[in-house]
């Protein structure tokens, strides 16, 4: 009984969480792949796209 209440609740709680931690995650997520960017057009780094960068670094860290 309780673990069905708890996930009830759980999951009413994200409900409301979502959306604004899509948002900030996308935002967050565009300022870096602009940052890579720039370190790629100033040749810091190999030329890689900045959202597979990330994606790698993400699953790399999970």
């Amino acid at each position: 009984m309780l673990p069905t209440y708890m996930r009830a609740k759980m999951a009413h709680s994200l409900h409301h969480f979502r959306e604004p931690l899509r948002d900030n995650l996308y935002e967050w997520a565009k300022l870096k792949e602009s940052k890579i960017r720039e370190w790629v057009e100033s040749r810091q780094i190999d030329p890689v796209e900045p959202s597979y960068l990330l994606y790698m670094i993400a699953a790399l860290n999970d």
